[in-house]
Protein backbone atom coordinates (compact mmCIF):
# COMPACT_ATOMS: atom_id res chain seq x y z
CA UNK A 1 0.00 0.00 0.00
CA UNK A 2 1.20 3.52 -0.75
CA UNK A 3 0.98 7.11 0.23
CA UNK A 4 -2.65 8.34 0.34
CA UNK A 5 -4.19 4.47 -0.41
CA UNK A 6 -7.58 4.24 1.74
CA UNK A 7 -6.13 7.12 3.86
CA UNK A 8 -9.95 8.16 4.84
CA UNK A 9 -11.28 4.66 5.70
CA UNK A 10 -12.93 4.02 8.93
CA UNK A 11 -14.84 1.01 8.45
CA UNK A 12 -14.75 -0.54 5.22
CA UNK A 13 -13.58 -4.09 4.95
CA UNK A 14 -11.41 -6.43 2.65
CA UNK A 15 -10.40 -4.23 0.55
CA UNK A 16 -7.01 -3.83 -1.37
CA UNK A 17 -4.87 -1.21 -2.74
CA UNK A 18 -1.62 -0.85 -4.61
CA UNK A 19 -0.56 2.82 -5.85
CA UNK A 20 -0.52 6.57 -4.91
CA UNK A 21 -3.90 7.84 -4.06
CA UNK A 22 -5.91 4.60 -5.04
CA UNK A 23 -9.31 4.50 -2.79
CA UNK A 24 -8.37 7.94 -1.02
CA UNK A 25 -11.61 9.14 -0.28
CA UNK A 26 -12.87 5.56 0.18
CA UNK A 27 -14.87 5.44 4.59
CA UNK A 28 -16.98 2.93 4.44
CA UNK A 29 -17.24 0.17 1.66
CA UNK A 30 -16.11 -3.16 1.65
CA UNK A 31 -14.61 -5.82 -0.91
CA UNK A 32 -12.68 -3.31 -3.34
CA UNK A 33 -9.27 -3.63 -5.60
CA UNK A 34 -7.70 -0.33 -6.95
CA UNK A 35 -4.23 -0.90 -8.21
CA UNK A 36 -2.21 2.65 -9.55
CA UNK A 37 -4.44 5.60 -9.04
CA UNK A 38 -7.55 4.24 -9.53
CA UNK A 39 -11.35 4.37 -7.81
CA UNK A 40 -10.02 8.06 -6.07
CA UNK A 41 -13.03 9.54 -5.16
CA UNK A 42 -15.47 6.61 -4.41
CA UNK A 43 -16.04 6.58 -1.03
CA UNK A 44 -18.42 3.64 -0.05
CA UNK A 45 -18.96 1.61 -2.90
CA UNK A 46 -18.91 -2.34 -2.69
CA UNK A 47 -17.05 -4.84 -4.87
CA UNK A 48 -15.23 -2.79 -7.46
CA UNK A 49 -12.47 -3.70 -9.11
CA UNK A 50 -9.69 -0.99 -11.15
CA UNK A 51 -6.74 -1.63 -12.44
CA UNK A 52 -4.85 1.50 -14.26
CA UNK A 53 -3.93 4.94 -14.26
CA UNK A 54 -6.44 7.55 -13.80
CA UNK A 55 -9.06 4.75 -13.35
CA UNK A 56 -13.21 5.13 -12.15
CA UNK A 57 -11.94 8.69 -11.08
CA UNK A 58 -16.03 9.25 -11.31
CA UNK A 59 -17.08 6.90 -9.51
CA UNK A 60 -18.08 7.81 -6.15
CA UNK A 61 -20.63 5.57 -4.95
CA UNK A 62 -21.23 2.98 -7.81
CA UNK A 63 -20.55 -0.92 -6.65
CA UNK A 64 -19.53 -3.81 -9.02
CA UNK A 65 -17.85 -1.72 -11.52
CA UNK A 66 -15.27 -3.95 -13.49
CA UNK A 67 -12.43 -1.29 -15.24
CA UNK A 68 -9.18 -2.26 -16.74
CA UNK A 69 -7.29 0.56 -18.70
CA UNK A 70 -5.64 3.79 -18.23
CA UNK A 71 -8.56 6.50 -18.38
CA UNK A 72 -11.23 4.00 -18.30
CA UNK A 73 -14.38 5.89 -16.45
CA UNK A 74 -17.28 5.95 -16.57
CA UNK A 75 -20.05 9.47 -16.50
CA UNK A 76 -21.71 9.35 -13.40
CA UNK A 77 -20.64 8.13 -10.10
CA UNK A 78 -23.39 6.33 -9.25
CA UNK A 79 -23.07 3.45 -12.14
CA UNK A 80 -23.52 -0.20 -10.69
CA UNK A 81 -22.04 -3.20 -12.70
CA UNK A 82 -20.79 -1.73 -15.49
CA UNK A 83 -17.48 -2.99 -16.99
CA UNK A 84 -15.06 -0.85 -19.32
CA UNK A 85 -11.81 -2.50 -20.75
CA UNK A 86 -8.89 -0.37 -22.63
CA UNK A 87 -7.85 2.96 -22.68
CA UNK A 88 -10.41 5.76 -22.13
CA UNK A 89 -13.59 3.67 -22.57
CA UNK A 90 -16.49 5.51 -20.92
CA UNK A 91 -19.48 4.09 -19.27
CA UNK A 92 -22.72 6.26 -20.24
CA UNK A 93 -25.35 3.83 -18.03
CA UNK A 94 -25.17 1.18 -15.39
CA UNK A 95 -25.56 -2.36 -16.40
CA UNK A 96 -23.25 -1.84 -19.55
CA UNK A 97 -19.91 -3.61 -20.96
CA UNK A 98 -17.75 -1.60 -23.25
CA UNK A 99 -14.68 -2.18 -24.68
CA UNK A 100 -12.25 0.47 -26.17
CA UNK A 101 -12.46 4.07 -26.37
CA UNK A 102 -13.69 6.30 -30.14
CA UNK A 103 -10.35 5.56 -31.53
CA UNK A 104 -10.89 1.85 -31.95
CA UNK A 105 -11.19 0.84 -35.32
CA UNK A 106 -11.83 -2.71 -35.49
CA UNK A 107 -13.13 -5.51 -33.08
CA UNK A 108 -13.18 -8.81 -33.77
CA UNK A 109 -12.36 -12.62 -33.35
CA UNK A 110 -12.08 -15.69 -34.99
CA UNK A 111 -15.71 -16.71 -34.54
CA UNK A 112 -18.68 -14.81 -34.01
CA UNK A 113 -20.29 -12.97 -30.82
CA UNK A 114 -22.99 -16.08 -29.14
CA UNK A 115 -25.63 -14.79 -28.28
CA UNK A 116 -28.04 -16.50 -25.09
CA UNK A 117 -31.21 -17.86 -26.25
CA UNK A 118 -32.32 -20.72 -24.75
CA UNK A 119 -36.15 -21.30 -25.42
CA UNK A 120 -36.31 -23.04 -21.71
CA UNK A 121 -35.80 -19.81 -20.15
CA UNK A 122 -38.23 -17.42 -22.20
CA UNK A 123 -41.01 -16.38 -21.08
CA UNK A 124 -44.20 -15.55 -23.05
CA UNK A 125 -43.08 -16.12 -26.36
CA UNK A 126 -45.29 -14.59 -29.30
CA UNK A 127 -44.81 -15.19 -32.95
CA UNK A 128 -46.24 -12.00 -34.33
CA UNK A 129 -44.88 -8.48 -34.99
CA UNK A 130 -42.59 -6.97 -32.85
CA UNK A 131 -43.82 -3.64 -30.85
CA UNK A 132 -41.60 -2.40 -27.73
CA UNK A 133 -43.43 -2.68 -24.76
CA UNK A 134 -40.61 -2.69 -22.10
CA UNK A 135 -37.13 -2.53 -21.62
CA UNK A 136 -37.76 -6.75 -20.90
CA UNK A 137 -38.88 -7.76 -24.51
CA UNK A 138 -36.58 -8.61 -27.20
CA UNK A 139 -36.95 -10.61 -30.45
CA UNK A 140 -34.81 -12.84 -32.03
CA UNK A 141 -34.93 -16.55 -33.00
CA UNK A 142 -34.83 -19.25 -30.30
CA UNK A 143 -32.39 -21.44 -30.58
CA UNK A 144 -33.75 -24.53 -30.41
CA UNK A 145 -36.12 -24.13 -33.32
CA UNK A 146 -33.09 -23.25 -35.34
CA UNK A 147 -31.37 -26.14 -34.35
CA UNK A 148 -34.64 -28.60 -35.20
CA UNK A 149 -35.20 -26.53 -39.09
CA UNK A 150 -31.05 -27.01 -39.32
CA UNK A 151 -31.32 -30.76 -38.69
CA UNK A 152 -35.12 -31.48 -40.66
CA UNK A 153 -33.07 -30.60 -43.82
CA UNK A 154 -29.73 -32.18 -42.42
CA UNK A 155 -28.34 -28.93 -42.66
CA UNK A 156 -24.94 -28.43 -40.37
CA UNK A 157 -25.81 -24.94 -39.36
CA UNK A 158 -22.73 -23.85 -37.36
CA UNK A 159 -24.66 -20.92 -35.88
CA UNK A 160 -26.10 -22.86 -32.74
CA UNK A 161 -24.25 -23.09 -29.85
CA UNK A 162 -26.09 -26.51 -28.67
CA UNK A 163 -26.38 -27.72 -25.07
CA UNK A 164 -22.93 -29.97 -24.25
CA UNK A 165 -24.28 -31.07 -20.60
CA UNK A 166 -27.36 -29.79 -18.05
CA UNK A 167 -25.74 -26.66 -16.95
CA UNK A 168 -24.67 -25.47 -20.63
CA UNK A 169 -26.71 -22.53 -22.51
CA UNK A 170 -27.99 -22.64 -25.84
CA UNK A 171 -27.02 -19.48 -27.35
CA UNK A 172 -26.75 -18.28 -31.68
CA UNK A 173 -24.55 -16.81 -33.54
CA UNK A 174 -26.56 -14.26 -34.97
CA UNK A 175 -24.11 -13.04 -37.99
CA UNK A 176 -24.36 -16.65 -39.26
CA UNK A 177 -27.18 -16.35 -40.35
CA UNK A 178 -26.07 -13.29 -42.99
CA UNK A 179 -24.65 -15.90 -45.50
CA UNK A 180 -27.75 -18.78 -45.80
CA UNK A 181 -30.57 -15.29 -45.70
CA UNK A 182 -28.73 -13.89 -48.63
CA UNK A 183 -28.47 -16.79 -50.50
CA UNK A 184 -32.12 -17.54 -50.32
CA UNK A 185 -33.05 -13.85 -51.20
CA UNK A 186 -31.15 -14.10 -54.24
CA UNK A 187 -32.46 -17.74 -55.08
CA UNK A 188 -36.30 -15.90 -54.38
CA UNK A 189 -34.97 -13.12 -57.15
CA UNK A 190 -33.75 -15.35 -59.75
CA UNK A 191 -37.45 -17.23 -59.21
CA UNK A 192 -38.97 -13.75 -59.74
CA UNK A 193 -37.25 -12.94 -62.85
CA UNK A 194 -38.35 -16.24 -64.56
CA UNK A 195 -41.46 -15.97 -63.34
CA UNK A 196 -41.96 -12.25 -65.14
CA UNK A 197 -40.05 -13.69 -67.97
CA UNK A 198 -42.73 -16.55 -68.33
CA UNK A 199 -45.99 -14.46 -67.48
CA UNK A 200 -44.22 -12.14 -70.39
CA UNK A 201 -43.85 -14.82 -72.95
CA UNK A 202 -47.63 -16.04 -72.21
CA UNK A 203 -48.67 -12.34 -72.91
CA UNK A 204 -47.46 -12.38 -75.92
CA UNK A 205 -49.16 -15.78 -77.17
Amino acid sequence: MQRYCLNQNTTGLNNTTNGAYSLSSYITGSFNIAISWSLVGNTNGIGNTASGFYVLLNNSTGSYNTSLGTGADMNAGIFSNTILIEYHSRGKARNQVRVGSNSITSIGGQVGWNTLSDGRFKENIKDEDYKASSSNTFIGFIAQEVEAAANKRSYQFIGVHRQKNEDNTYSLRNAEFTVPLVKVVQGLSNENTQLKADVAALKNK
